[in-house]
């Protein structure tokens, strides 16, 4: 698109309907470009005719819209990443990439590990990355389409995907003496995110099944794509490490998503299907979650703090099913042990969430087995 203008965004709010923000991208006569809004956002602020800004001298060179930065790392990735794919279609070549700051123009200079993943596409390295301050028109400003991979089933966006995702991991040196029978990508030492009570229960089992035991966040980007290229099998906590993992797993090998939070199980099934992953499995083992708010699953972040109770049997035989483990000689823990280590989760948990009651809810309570997907 020639003469783009591009608004700062100041942060966002809630309306009545959603998430309001204001910025955005606009095209030379002022009109929205709603591609261009944040992909869960509701509702952006349109702009007011006097924003036009005519005044303004266009930046000069070919750029692209990077999408909207996030707080949240899985979340851009998953929602905001896909902008950037026309940086992987042959013989580009851009001036530079401008993004918009979902919380505010700064986060980018705070978030070291959004620095970290757009390097290894050479942004911010190779070519310019700038964060809209201020309202900028852009001589050309190339706007894609965001791809990500979920429902609807549309290959065309998936394949644009995952030639980014592919792009990303290639960026990270080969090892190819590094040969890994089987990785387990933990959460358990993420202080207070959510995750599972007694995963080094977990942790145990599967390093004496021949995994080995990965915390990502101890790791550089490169280093986890060099550990996921050379995995024989993964078995992924589910969370943000499989939305990064995803460009550099072989297609053909066994992964597994062990679920923490049920509604988003149709969704990484959706992922893995989408990213051509021929022996995947999403294990739903929840007995019960150690969370806040009574069961009211719109209270935030309720969902997405809460520690899974596993039924260790189950997952176990789930893990079995798909092909990922031989089960033999695991450790179940016992009843005294589970309510010992639930009654340390609260107690710890009440702690960090001081103004919510924190309890453990049976997962059926807290939200019922999903439904079928939608073929």
């Amino acid at each position: 698109m020639r003469n783009a203008l591009v608004l700062p965004s100041s942060g966002r709010g809630r309306g009545p309907e959603g998430w309001l923000v204001d910025g955005g991208v606009y095209g030379p006569r002022g009109r929205e470009i709603r591609i261009a809004r944040p992909a869960f956002e509701k509702a952006a602020c349109s702009q007011p005719p006097a924003l036009r800004r005519d005044d303004l001298r266009p930046r000069r060179g070919r750029w692209l819209f990077g999408g909207w930065l996030q707080p949240i790392f899985g979340h851009y990735l998953v929602f905001s990443m896909g902008h950037l794919w026309p940086l992987a279609a042959p013989g580009a070549n851009y001036t530079g990439v401008v993004f918009q700051g979902l919380t505010g123009p700064d986060l980018l200079e705070r978030d070291h590990a959004l620095r970290a993943l757009l390097a290894c596409l050479g942004i911010g390295t190779r070519i310019p990355a700038i964060v809209a301050k201020e309202p900028m028109r852009f001589a050309h400003l190339t706007i894609g389409e965001p791809m990500r991979l979920g429902r609807p089933a549309a290959p065309a966006r998936d394949a644009a995907f995952m030639a980014l995702m592919r792009a990303l991991a290639a960026s990270a040196p080969a090892d190819d003496g590094l040969v890994l029978r089987g990785v387990y990508v933990s959460r358990s030492r993420l202080s207070n995110k959510g995750g599972f009570v007694l995963e080094s229960v977990l942790e145990e089992n599967l390093a004496a099944e021949g995994y080995a035991i990965l915390h990502p966040e101890r790791l550089s980007i490169p280093d986890q794509f060099a550990v996921y290229r050379a995995a024989r099998r993964v078995i992924f906590a589910e969370g943000t490490a499989l939305h990064l993992a995803i460009g550099a797993l072989d297609p053909d090998i066994p992964v597994g998503v062990i679920a923490r939070r049920r509604p988003m199980i149709p969704a990484m099934r959706y992922y893995l299907e989408g990213a051509g992953m021929r022996r995947a499995a999403c294990v739903d083992a929840i007995r019960s979650v150690v969370t806040y708010g009574d069961g009211d699953r719109s209270v935030g972040g309720a969902l997405a703090n809460g520690l899974a109770v596993l039924d260790f049997e189950a997952l176990r035989d789930g893990l079995v099913a798909a092909g990922l483990c031989r089960g033999t000689g695991w450790r179940i823990p016992t009843p005294a042990e589970v309510e010992a280590e639930i009654a340390r989760a609260v107690e710890e948990r009440q702690k960090v969430w001081r103004k919510q009651r924190v309890a453990e809810i049976a997962i059926n309570d807290f939200f019922p087995p999903p439904t079928a997907a939608p073929g």
